[in-house]
């Protein structure tokens, strides 16, 4: 009801009865007609919105002083949220130490193993499994090329029985398919404030989405994504110097994983970190840890949840710099760019087939027909470049690209038990 309408029927209910104006009995009838009234036009005003609390969307902010120290004791009035220009209500207000939801992906690939860095990094993750507040959720999912289970875990739990052995020399990395997963299990998480923690020291060779896909899902979602690239230094200089693609020395092209890692963070409102010492992950550890204890929380709901939208946060206070996400929603076509699974948070292989997919067809047992005329340069053929290969080492029989001219095809460790057939 309008407070000035609620305003006006109670000065009439007392100019009704202490004036005797009319009798009361006519007063009460009095004062429920204008109440009806007054429901009546509330509700024209302001038509019935049902909203639900999934579309409550969080934004985590940090807010720092000149010397980049964290600024504490901000009440609600000192900020003002803006979602493309226009100052929305405030829903929930959170200030420092409110209990987080955590998901931690922890890269456990054959290349992070025989450099030990998957040991190290296990013992450097514990300060964000032991400083935990009541009401926290820690989740980890480990990941190579396949996905592992979302785990819960309990304060103080190791990581070491949790982490499976890859099953081949070669497991490689599917970065993108590992990160929408865990985004796609934190929409049942409990509380509002939610991050992601990723550790890998690989370049995404093997996931079905692609980078602007997720990218997508990361703005419509809630978590900051903090990533961590854990790269030895010969890397760093070749990703460092290198454009938005590296061109890897089969002839490859992947995405640069500095400036990948550096887009996912700043799109979810986080940071990305390349530490390149066992005390510099230790930093980077204590300052995540500090980050989530000392951020706010501003969350309303927004009238659509579709759109891409922009976000601005400003703090009614000189000399501090204010760090939030600077979009949320979606910009894909329907307000949908990824696909899961029915029963799962798996991304949905009919959605995001790999680019080979589409030409393979099963027929006896253990056998099956791969069938390209050759003319589509990002088939995904194992033997041409493409950044979703299945494997770069599947070997082939010359083949002069014509439709029945080709023999059976040799297959690669990335294509074991297939009988193949090309060209046919």
């Amino acid at each position: 009801m309008p407070a000035g309408c609620l305003f006006e029927a109670r000065d009439l209910a007392k100019r009704f009865y202490l004036n005797k104006l009319i009798g009361p009995a006519k007063g009460g009838m009095g004062l429920l007609l204008l109440f009806l009234f007054c429901v009546s036009l509330s509700l024209a005003q302001s038509p019935p919105v049902f909203v639900s609390t999934t579309n409550l969307q969080s934004i985590a902010v940090r807010v720092v002083d000149k010397q980049g120290r964290n600024v504490h004791g901000l009440a609600a009035s000192a900020f003002t949220l803006l979602e493309d220009g226009r100052p929305q209500q405030i829903a929930f207000f959170g200030a420092e130490d409110q209990p987080v939801s955590l998901a931690l992906l922890l890269d456990s690939s054959w290349s992070m193993r025989f450099s030990h860095k998957l040991e190290r990094a296990r013992k450097l993750l514990a300060p964000l499994l032991s400083g935990s507040l009541p009401g926290n959720e820690i989740y980890f999912t480990p990941f190579t090329d396949r996905i592992g289970a979302f785990l819960t875990l309990a304060p103080g739990q190791s990581l070491e029985p949790l982490i499976p052995t890859p099953q081949t020399a070669r497991s490689g990395t599917a970065l993108y398919d590992a990160l929408a997963t865990s985004l796609c299990n934190l929409r049942t998480a409990r509380n509002v404030r939610q991050a992601v923690v990723v550790i890998t020291d690989g370049s995404d060779q093997h996931s079905r989405l692609t980078l602007d896909c997720l990218i997508r899902l990361a703005q419509s979602s809630k978590p900051q994504i903090f990533m961590i690239g854990f790269f030895d230094p010969t890397e760093y200089d070749l990703y460092k110097g290198s454009d938005k693609t590296v061109s890897l020395v089969n002839g490859h092209e992947i995405d640069n994983p500095l400036k990948t890692f550096e887009r996912i963070a700043r799109e979810s409102g986080a940071e990305s970190f390349f530490p390149s010492s066992d005390r510099d992950f230790a930093k980077v550890v204590e300052h995540i840890l500090g980050i989530l204890q000392a951020e706010y929380t501003l969350a309303y709901y927004p009238k659509s949840v579709s759109d891409l939208r922009h976000i601005q946060v400003r703090v009614n206070q000189r000399g501090v710099t204010v760090s939030a996400r600077r979009a949320v929603g979606s910009d894909a076509p329907g307000g949908e760019s990824v696909h899961f699974a029915v029963d799962s948070c798996t991304v949905s292989p009919t959605e995001h087939p790999y680019p080979w997919e589409p030409h393979v067809t099963t027929g006896l047992p253990h056998t099956s027909t791969y069938q390209d005329d050759f003319s589509d340069p990002a088939s995904g053929w194992p033997n041409r470049p493409h950044p979703k290969r299945r494997s770069s080492r599947a070997t082939a029989s010359p083949c002069s690209g014509r439709p029945g001219a080709c023999g059976p095809m040799a297959a690669g460790p990335g294509w074991r038990l297939w009988k193949t057939q090309a060209c046919i």
